[in-house]
């Protein structure tokens, strides 16, 4: 092959490299996570989300196995047993739901607290590392609230604390939470000062939102970094072949 074509093959060979080197830097579209719009109750972990309960605030968290703690079939729920507690639950559809005491809002979720004071609770564990929004908002769901505590845990680290009750719905904002891949956000629930799980059926919207560019793990960078090797030695040796 002559040394025109020499030239033609390195200057392809180069833009590979630049183009493979370009999705390692890892420019993406920003994502949104939502709590309700996510939930599902097909798998428990859940893509980013996982549904549990906790014996101590931060503890091991034990993965809810039943889904079938749903009401006349429309909301949709996790919990350890059928129609147990605690449990996490979420209203799917556009409009309010009602059942006993309880009121749902469209497309919000919910949680309730253990007998026993199990903190019923939903984690994120974020794929990709950057810089995420995050916006939160509590609020009772039973007519006559019992009291609750909540909390957002950053890899068991407290980021928040909260009281739900007839006059308190609070909220919490972060826009510039920094997360490694595999961090961990806990949205934990418990029965709060009154010491019972009586009327605790608590509502919360979340939502994180990544920003625009996400950094590649280090994994995924040498992986990347060896294929672009086995590339460039490839082409090389076709080269040398049929000179």
């Amino acid at each position: 092959m002559g040394t025109k074509n020499r030239v033609w093959r390195s200057r392809l060979l180069g833009l590979s490299g630049a183009a493979m080197l370009t999705v390692a830097a890892g420019t993406v579209n920003a994502a949104v996570y939502n709590i309700s719009s996510d939930f599902s109750v097909a798998f428990n972990p859940n893509g980013v989300w996982s549904y549990g309960s906790e014996t101590l605030l931060g503890g091991s968290l034990t993965l809810y196995n039943s889904n079938s703690c749903t009401v006349s079939g429309v909301l949709q729920g996790w919990c350890s047993s059928f129609a147990g507690l605690p449990e996490d639950f979420n209203n799917p559809t556009g409009a309010t739901i009602n059942f006993g005491t309880v009121t749902v809002p469209a497309h919000t979720a919910a949680f309730h607290p253990g007998p026993s004071g199990e903190f019923s609770v939903y984690r994120f564990t974020a794929l990709v590392a950057g810089t995420y929004a995050l916006s939160t908002s509590f609020f009772p769901d039973d007519v006559s609230p019992g009291g609750t505590d909540v909390h957002i845990l950053d890899n068991g680290v407290s980021l928040f604390t909260g009281v739900v009750d007839g006059a308190n719905s609070p909220n919490y904002t972060n826009s510039a939470l920094i997360l490694a891949a595999g961090d961990r956000i806990d949205f934990a629930l418990g029965f709060g000062a009154d010491g019972n799980y009586y009327s605790d059926s608590t509502g919360l919207t979340a939502t994180l939102t990544t920003s625009a560019s996400a950094v590649p793990e280090p994994a995924s960078l040498a992986l990347l970094g060896s294929g672009l090797l086995a590339l460039v030695l490839g082409k090389r040796l076709r080269s040398c072949k049929q000179v």
